[in-house]
């Protein structure tokens, strides 16, 4: 089970994938978050086809369904943790 102290830790990898993330979303609560990806998003996404598509596939839930709600904290300059609300 993928919970949030388990993503805190920063020896994780940065990327949750598409299958640690349904399996977080079937399992979480209205109001339980994931960290999903730490770093720069767009510019890592740029290169890597997977992180587009996680990224519309998590784009297409909030605006489908509005069943999460997604934002993202700056830690330092090109730094940001991602997150994943279930609502």
């Amino acid at each position: 089970m993928i919970n949030q102290t388990i993503r805190k830790d920063k020896k994780m990898s940065k990327n949750l994938t598409k299958e640690a993330f349904d399996q977080w979303f079937q399992l979480a609560k209205p109001g339980e978050k994931v960290v999903y990806h730490r770093g720069f998003f767009v510019r890592e996404s740029d290169k890597d086809i997977n992180m587009r598509r996680f990224s519309a596939y998590l784009i297409s839930l909030a605006n489908s369904f509005q069943s999460i709600f997604l934002y993202q904290k700056k830690i330092k300059d090109m730094q940001y943790e991602y997150y994943a609300e279930k609502r």
